[in-house]
């Protein structure tokens, strides 16, 4: 599926930040991914595991999404990695945006991972990395810049630094910083 870069593509996606625990996968069925027997079977395998989250449970729902993101297109993603944010040597982000670059500037698509199973690494050990980056693939798939960070799970300083710098360094990766969640939105970008 080609990239498509103009505002237009993304009208009602107007996010900034992604803050969230949920599964580590975009839905498939939103963003038309694998064949539908291969999304069945993941999501039945993830309802059997039941509604406690543990270190194992953690790691077969990777085990089980991995193999659909290893399905997905990524032509026309260009990964930007571990660029400091901060000071600290694990503050670093990787950027995704599209290869054809921009008719004008898109969204910026900020996911911040669960990060306790991780450490806080942007990227899950044994997934190729093809987890918790597939949200800022999906960003720069629409036509938005999107970024995946390591910060430390209790690390609000980190996460500012992190804000701080993409409202100073998103214009020149196609990023526009007036983006906003809603007109309530406490972070516009």
């Amino acid at each position: 599926m080609p990239v498509r870069h103009t505002r237009r593509a993304i009208r009602s996606l107007v996010v900034t930040t992604l803050a969230t625990l949920l599964l580590p996968a975009v839905s498939f069925a939103q963003v038309g991914g694998a064949a539908n027997a291969d999304v069945t079977s993941a999501r039945a395998g993830v309802a059997a595991m039941g509604k406690q989250w543990n270190t194992e449970v953690n790691r077969e729902t990777a085990r089980l999404y991995v193999a659909l993101h290893r399905q997905r297109d990524s032509s026309g993603i260009r990964r930007i990695p571990d660029v400091n944010y901060g000071p600290r040597v694990r503050e670093k982000l990787d950027l995704f945006v599209p290869t054809q670059g921009f008719d004008q500037l898109g969204p910026v698509i900020v996911y911040l991972h669960g990060g306790e199973s991780t450490g806080g690494d942007k990227i899950v050990t044994g997934t190729d990395d093809l987890l918790y980056s597939n949200v800022a693939k999906w960003a720069a798939r629409v036509g938005g810049v999107g970024v995946n960070a390591n910060y430390q799970p209790s690390g609000t300083d980190d996460i500012r630094r992190l804000i701080d710098w993409v409202r100073r360094n998103a214009a020149q990766y196609g990023g526009d910083r007036s983006s906003r969640v809603g007109p309530e939105s406490p972070v516009p970008f």
